[in-house]
C-alpha cells in the first residue's frame, strides 16, 4: 500500500511491506500512531531532502510480546525500546525511518515535525530609537549627567555616568528640547505607564515623521484607554521627531548603527536553540529578531512580539570603550555570552508565558502562599508578583534544559547555580527533574501546557 500525506512543504510518504493483523494506526500531519495484536515485517517513513528544514524525530515503542525495532539512516541514532527518544537532524539527505516487527504485540508513536532553519535578524527602528531618546531626555538625562558616583566594574572603578556614556553623548545634542510641549505630553504618558509598555505601539508604526494616524488599522488598547489619547501620543511622537530634526540625527549617526549591528552580528549565539526551543514548547514563530538600540539606556531590555515574530529590544550590554572615534569605535554590543542568554531567556518569555496565562487563577492563587520564602529576593530583581516568578522559574527552566539537550552541560550548570543560589529561583529544584522526566517519558502523553499545569500543582516549599 502507499500513503501519499502532506505536511507543509514536504511530502512524506509511508510504503508498506509487511503482513499485519489487528493493525490500527492513525496519522495527522506529523504524527503516526499504531497498535498491533501482529505486526511482521516493515513500514517505512521518507522525509524528503530539503536543506532548509529540520527534522525532529520522537518515538515511543511499546511491545508486550514478540519484537519491534526502528532504524532511521543517520549516524546518530540508536534505538531503546519503551523508552521515549528525541533526534534532530538536518535533511541535507533524505530521512528514512524503518520500523521493523516480529509478531509484535504492542504500540508505537512517531513525530516527525519539520522547522525551517533558524536565523536571528539583527536591526533597529528608528520610531523606537525616538521613542527611547524621548524617555532618557525626560527621566534621566539631567541626574546621571550630574552623577559623579563610582563602583566596581571588571576590576576597575568605573563612573556610572560612564555606563551610559552613549546615552549621555546622544542626549547632549537634544538637551535644549528638554522643555519642549511634544516632550512634556510624552512624559505625561511615560509617568502612565514605563515607558517600554508603548514598543509594541511605535514598531507596528509606519516609520516616522510621514506617517499619518491610523488608528482603525491598529489596536493598542491595552496601552490606549481611547482613539483621542492615542492620538495624542501620536501626535506628540511625530511632532517631537520634526521639532529635533530626528532624520539629521540618524543620518549624521549611521555609522553608530553600523557598528552596533555589527557588534551584535557578530556575537550572534548558534541558533540552534531556537530548534530545540520549538520542538520543546510545540510552537514555532515566523521569524526572530534582535533589535539593538543606540538610546535606549545602558543594559535595558524588553521582550516583544510583532507580526507572528518574536524579538527582543535592548540597549548596550558592557561599558561603551569608544564612543568618539568613528575608526575605533567600541559601543558595548559585543558581549556574545550576553546575547546568546538574552536570546534564550526573551524568547522564551513569548512561549511559556501565554501557558501559564491559560492556567487558571484558581490554581495560581492556591499556590501563592509559596511566593512568601522568596519575596525579598524576587522583589530585588524587580518581580513584584507571584505570577510574574512563575514565568521567570519555567523561563529559566527551558533555558537550562535547552543547554543540557544541545550538550552544553558547562552552561548549564553554571545557570542552574547563578539561579538557585544565587538569584533565589529555588522552585528550579522541582521544576527542572520534573521537565526532564516529561520529556523523556511523558512527552506523548502530555503537552507541555499539561506538564505546566501538573508541576504547578506539586510545587511545595522545601526548605
Amino acid at each position: 500500500m502507499k500513503i501519499q500525506l502532506k505536511y507543509f512543504l514536504l511530502i512524506l510518504i509511508m510504503t508498506s511491506c509487511s503482513t499485519t493483523r489487528n493493525w490500527q494506526s492513525e496519522q495527522n500531519d506529523n504524527t503516526l500512531y499504531a497498535t498491533f495484536e501482529e505486526f511482521n515485517g516493515k513500514e517505512n517513513i521518507k522525509i524528503k531532502e530539503d536543506s532548509s528544514q529540520i527534522a525532529y524525530l520522537s518515538y515511543f515503542t511499546n511491545t508486550t510480546s514478540g519484537n519491534i525495532s526502528l532504524e532511521v539512516n543517520r549516524d546518530n541514532f540508536k534505538f531503546y525500546p519503551n523508552k521515549t527518544i528525541h533526534l534532530k537532524t538536518d535533511l541535507n539527505t533524505p530521512l528514512y525511518v524503518k520500523i521493523t516487527g516480529e509478531a509484535a504485540k504492542g504500540e508505537f508513536k512517531l513525530e516527525y515535525p519539520t522547522y525551517k532553519r533558524p536565523k536571528i535578524q539583527v536591526l533597529y527602528n528608528s520610531n523606537f530609537e525616538l521613542l527611547s531618546l524621548a524617555f532618557f531626555l525626560s527621566n534621566m538625562y539631567q541626574n546621571l549627567k550630574e552623577n559623579e558616583s563610582t563602583f566596581d566594574y571588571e576590576g576597575r572603578k568605573v563612573k556610572v555616568k560612564e555606563l551610559y556614556g552613549l546615552n549621555l553623548k546622544i542626549a547632549e545634542k537634544f538637551k535644549n528640547f528638554q522643555t519642549s510641549e511634544s516632550l512634556k505630553v510624552l512624559d505625561e504618558f511615560f509617568q502612565k505607564r514605563w515607558y517600554l509598555d508603548y514598543t509594541k505601539y511605535v514598531l507596528n508604526l509606519p516609520e516616522l515623521p510621514n506617517s499619518s494616524f491610523r488608528q482603525e488599522s491598529l489596536d493598542f488598547q491595552d496601552v490606549f484607554e481611547s482613539i483621542e489619547e492615542e492620538r495624542r501620543f501620536f501626535t506628540a511622537l511625530r511632532g517631537f521627531y520634526k521639532e529635533i530634526n530626528f532624520d539629521v540625527f540618524l543620518e549624521e549617526y549611521q555609522p553608530f548603527y553600523d557598528k552596533m549591528i555589527q557588534e551584535v552580528n557578530n556575537n550572534l549565539p548558534e541558533e540552534d536553540f531556537i530548534t530545540e526551543m520549538e520542538h520543546l514548547y510545540a510552537k514555532k514563530a515566523n521569524g526572530y529578531f534582535l533589535n539593538a538600540s543606540l538610546t535606549m539606556p545602558f543594559s535595558q531590555g524588553f521582550a516583544i512580539t510583532k507580526s507572528d515574530r518574536i524579538g527582543y529590544v535592548f540597549g548596550s550590554l558592557t561599558l561603551p570603550l569608544e564612543i568618539n572615534d568613528l575608526n575605533n569605535l567600541k559601543l558595548g554590543y559585543s558581549n556574545s555570552s550576553e546575547l546568546r542568554n538574552i536570546s534564550v531567556h526573551e524568547f522564551g518569555h513569548s512561549f511559556v508565558n501565554p501557558v501559564i496565562d491559560k492556567i487558571e487563577d484558581s490554581l495560581i492563587d492556591d499556590k501563592k502562599h509559596l511566593f512568601e520564602p522568596i519575596k525579598e529576593k524576587m522583589s530585588e530583581q524587580a518581580y513584584s508578583s507571584w505570577k510574574i516568578t512563575l514565568y521567570e522559574h519555567f523561563v529559566r527552566a527551558g533555558e537550562i534544559f535547552i543547554a543540557e539537550q544541545l550538550g552544553d552541560y558547562e552552561t548549564a550548570t553554571k545557570l542552574s547555580k547563578d539561579y538557585i543560589e544565587k538569584r533565589q529561583f529555588i522552585y528550579l529544584k522541582q521544576i527542572i527533574p520534573a521537565m526532564r522526566n516529561w520529556y523523556n517519558e511523558e512527552y506523548f502523553s502530555k503537552s507541555y501546557s499539561n506538564f505546566v499545569k501538573e508541576t504547578i500543582e506539586n510545587l511545595k516549599f522545601e526548605s
